[in-house]
């Protein structure tokens, strides 16, 4: 029996608290619960094996994203036909046979399926010991559907003060849904993606253009009136911006206002430059204790009146406009994907686009410092229970006998040959959920492991009596870093870490190249 393969970027473990482990190496990866070993590489190996064909699928598709009909010059009369019918049909979904019936949209098909197939082969030879009688990627007849759509272009011209009067198209909104298999994991797949169809390339590379410059300068006056700033008075969570509660109504309010068509569904991505200590955030040296309360464990310095003034200095600003609130962030590009206007995607729609000004998101002051300071109390709670000791390149973990068991028992499954980082999160999360029992049920809390997929990872595991250590042998990569690790924790929505990342420059071993990090766990 196949099993299903859920990869999730958060995975729940103590209710209410989320813990979340992830290994990166361009996309994040699910690491399972305490049942490592073959169960953790076959995970790993078909996260691997979804990465490569998401890619090359896209890359495939990315190369389709515009087509000149001219080159079909047999099928003019029909695509005119189909513009033509989309005026009043737009959305029509096609699959399988009505495809098959445009060959413009037809060999689409055949050129994806000549591609999976030879991905399919690649992978199954790759890993020929495991696809013996099966083949590692499936699809279905029907699991290809095109949305067509017609490209209102007299209405952008109108936006743009463009003339093109000559030129026809449509946008296919492109859905596939395929599953990746290995040995007795199956997970389905989809890839979704525009392309555009039209009578003239270089005239519509100049109207993509000048729509995108459009939407750049419509953005720009319509936060002109409200001075760059946004209010976020739904988002509770000072460490998250959610774009649907902030910039993006206003920006569909008016849209709508000035009736302009736009994908309703497939919204842009918003960056933000954040100053606040996330749960992303991989952590350096001037972030951590080291910083403000020096080496060791010193219960007086490790205050929470300490801690909260190097927190607010270190990541907090105020408006320079209203100093009751805290900047939350700076919204300062987007990136549209499959956003549309007049059912016309932007060129380039995966490359980021800035904004003329900065868009700055804004919170509540007075609501942001009751709950700063409930989380540097438990914060220091959590150094003061445990008595971390920190210096430079060592992390001691300090805790009573029944404590002690507890964790050393999470180190059961320890694999000196599974040499990853993986082995630290069962004691981690033992760590946190000893903790995390004994806090006020409404003080909500965030864990997270994350570590960059490296060959260059190392960890040695010693045992003593009443104690045992983890041993992080860091090497330098070929470009010259560490790779990075992060073990952050959050309370009410705020991040911080007792681990940090060596400097690149820094080295403690006999290797010039290397950097020995300890955790230790002991009793007292």
């Amino acid at each position: 029996m196949k099993k299903l393969l859920t990869v999730l970027t958060s995975v729940s473990l103590l209710a209410p608290t989320v813990n979340t482990i992830v290994s990166c190496n361009n996309q994040p990866k699910h690491i399972p619960d305490d049942d490592a070993g073959q169960g953790t590489n076959d995970v790993e190996i078909i996260n691997k094996i979804m990465t490569k064909v998401k890619e090359t699928f896209k890359a495939w598709w990315d190369t389709k994203a515009t087509i000149d009909i001219n080159t079909y010059p047999d099928q003019i009369t029909k695509f005119q036909e189909l513009v033509t019918h989309l005026k009043t049909n737009d959305g029509e979904v096609l699959t399988g046979n009505a495809i098959n019936q445009y060959r413009f949209l037809d060999q689409l098909v055949t050129g994806f399926k000549v591609e999976f197939d030879n991905l399919n082969r690649e992978i199954a030879n790759e890993y020929s010991n495991y696809y013996i009688n099966t083949m590692p990627l499936s699809i279905e007849p029907n699991d290809i559907m095109f949305t067509l759509s017609h490209i209102n272009f007299d209405k952008i011209a109108a936006l743009i003060k463009d003339s093109s009067k000559s030129i026809m198209g449509i946008t296919i909104n492109f859905d596939i849904k395929y599953t990746v298999k290995f040995k007795e994991l199956e997970q389905p797949q989809e890839l979704k993606g525009l392309v555009v169809i039209c009578n003239d390339l270089e005239a519509l590379s100049g109207i993509q253009k000048n729509l995108e410059n459009y939407f750049i300068i419509f953005i720009d006056e319509l936060f002109q009136k409200q001075k760059y700033e946004i209010i976020d008075t739904v988002n509770r969570d000072f460490d998250n911006i959610s774009y649907n509660n902030t910039i993006w109504p206003i920006i569909v309010q008016e849209l709508t206002t000035r009736k302009i068509l736009f994908s309703k569904t497939s919204t842009p991505t918003w960056s933000s430059l954040e100053g606040t200590f996330g749960l992303n955030k991989t952590v350096i040296k001037s972030d951590s204790v080291l910083a403000w309360a020096g080496e060791g464990y010193h219960a007086d310095k490790l205050s929470p009146e300490n801690f909260l003034e190097f927190y607010k200095k270190q990541y907090f600003n105020i408006s320079t406009q209203d100093d009751d609130y805290y900047v939350k962030g700076n919204i300062t590009s987007f990136i549209p994907y499959r956003f549309t206007i007049e059912n016309l995607p932007f060129n380039n729609m995966n490359s980021s686009k800035k904004l003329k000004t900065p868009i700055k998101v804004l919170m509540s002051k007075d609501f942001i410092d009751q709950r700063l300071e409930e989380f540097a109390e438990t914060t220091m709670k959590l150094w003061q229970y445990y008595q971390i000791e920190t210096y430079n390149d060592k992390l001691v973990f300090k805790m009573a006998q029944t404590d002690f068991d507890s964790v050393l028992k999470a180190t059961a499954n320890f694999s000196p040959k599974n040499n990853s980082y993986t082995n630290l999160a069962p004691v981690f999360r033992t760590i946190f959920k000893i903790f995390n029992d004994k806090l006020d049920s409404k003080i909500t809390r965030d864990t997270r492991i994350r570590f960059e997929d490296s060959n260059k990872q190392k960890v040695n595991l010693n045992k003593k009596q009443k104690s045992f250590a983890f041993q992080l042998f860091r090497e330098k990569t070929k470009r010259n870093y560490y790779p990075w690790m992060d073990i952050n924790f959050s309370y009410n929505s705020f991040a911080y870490s007792f681990f940090f990342n060596p400097s690149d420059k820094e080295t403690n071993t006999d290797k010039g190249d290397e950097f020995l990090q300890t955790i230790e766990f002991k009793v007292v």
